[in-house]
C-alpha cells in the first residue's frame, strides 16, 4: 500500500547464499502515488542474514 502524501515508501531486501555467507540487497522509494523515486542494489560482501537486512536498511535510509 502507497504512504500517506507526504511520506514515502522505503521496500528494501536483502538476500544471503547460506548463513553467513555471500550477500546482496536491493531497494526502492516511491512516493505517495506508487511512483518510483529512487532505486538501487548493492554487493555487501560475507556476512549473516541479519547483518544483510542491516546494511540494506541503511543504505536505503542514507538515500531517502
Amino acid at each position: 500500500a502507497a504512504p500517506q502524501n507526504p511520506f514515502i515508501a522505503l521496500n528494501i531486501d536483502g538476500s544471503v547464499q547460506g548463513n553467513p555467507g555471500f550477500v546482496g540487497g536491493r531497494g526502492v522509494l516511491r512516493d505517495s502515488l506508487g511512483n518510483w523515486i529512487n532505486g538501487f542494489s548493492m554487493h555487501i560482501g560475507f556476512v549473516t542474514n541479519n547483518a544483510a537486512e542491516l546494511w540494506v536498511a541503511r543504505q536505503g535510509l542514507l538515500i531517502a
